[in-house]
């Protein structure tokens, strides 16, 4: 089953829930992570972590796995993969994908790129980055991107788990078939 895949390998890298509860990482939702299906690995709570996880990753926004834990809870996601997902945007990943997600959102919008016009200066990055020149452009581009990205994650997920209990069914059907006919 995809479930055993996931579980042994994905599975053995997050936490579990005891971990997290006795860390206090969920600090003021540890009273709604007590809901099984959080925890579960089966096609639908793997599919969504996916779609939550990769569509938060992109969006430019503080508290990234906060934000992903919530949603986890509210859409019965499976919680440790969808907050782990959202470290596609990490320290060294997060400058190429929110320029990307300018660039794809002034092009979108028809706006003209912002470009320096000197050295980068932290003076020069926070008084553009904060204008909105630059925030409608980063907005949009970085929801379209990570509702690109959540529903190929998603359906890619829902696509392998198809196909393996497909292979799994025919597989079955081959060995009840030789013990039939022996």
């Amino acid at each position: 089953m995809p479930q055993k895949f996931f579980k042994h390998t994905i599975g053995h890298y997050l936490p579990s829930q005891k971990e997290l509860h006795d860390r206090g990482v969920l600090g003021y939702f540890s009273y709604l992570s007590h809901q099984p299906q959080l925890w579960h690995f089966n096609r639908h709570s793997i599919a969504a972590a996916f779609f939550i996880g990769l569509f938060i990753a992109m969006i430019p926004l503080p508290l990234q796995m906060l934000m992903a834990a919530f949603c986890a809870m509210i859409f019965q996601a499976n919680l440790p993969l969808s907050v782990s997902l959202v470290w596609i945007s990490n320290p060294l990943t997060i400058a190429p994908i929110f320029y990307f997600s300018y660039r794809l959102g002034a092009w979108l919008l028809q706006i003209d790129v912002i470009e320096p016009n000197g050295p980068l200066t932290w003076d020069w990055l926070s008084s553009e980055l904060l204008s909105t020149a630059v925030i409608a452009p980063l907005i949009t581009g970085s929801l379209l991107i990570g509702t690109v990205f959540g529903l190929t994650g998603y359906h890619t997920v829902n696509w392998l788990w198809r196909r393996r209990v497909i292979k799994r069914w025919r597989q079955r059907k081959l060995r009840i078939k030789k013990i039939t006919s022996s």
